[in-house]
């Protein structure tokens, strides 16, 4: 391997060390700031905990319904999943099967469609209408939050 290779690869390496690291904070954040009291996160929140405390566990298990809460998600992820696979294969035999010029623009569409409903989906629950104190159609705010996004 060439010196140039091996920078090549090295940038690349240190890049993508980069990338993981940012990718891999939020989430230590997270676990570190769940051991620690409210006091802590505020005087150093990247800081290891002085002494590790389950009490916000026990907390969010007591009061949040935690149980029934992490149930139905389940269910929601498995029933969705499932008809993800299953219309998602349809579909795919369907693009793969018949040789039509409309094909590409279909899959294409499809492709699209995921991200432009996630966006209108969540505009109504954002208080976003209230929060612009707009008397502009619905549409009109999902379009404005949809660029938002």
């Amino acid at each position: 391997m060439s010196n140039r290779e091996k920078l090549f690869k090295l940038i690349i390496i240190l890049i993508g060390t980069f990338f993981a690291i940012i990718c891999v904070s939020p989430i230590f954040i997270l676990l570190n700031s769940s051991f620690k009291g409210l006091k802590e996160i505020y005087i150093n929140i990247l800081s290891l905990p002085e002494h590790l405390s389950f009490k916000n566990y026990i907390e969010a298990f007591d009061k949040l319904d935690f149980m029934t809460s992490f149930t139905n998600s389940i269910l929601i992820t498995v029933a969705s999943t499932s008809l993800i696979v299953l219309f998602s294969s349809m579909a795919a035999w369907v693009l793969v099967r018949y040789k039509t010029k409309k094909k590409y623009l279909s899959f294409y569409g499809v492709c699209f469609c995921p991200i432009y409903s996630i966006s209108m989906c969540h505009a109504p629950f954002s208080g976003f209408n209230e929060s612009i104190k707009s008397n502009e159609p619905i549409w009109y705010s999902h379009y404005v939050y949809w660029l938002w996004m």
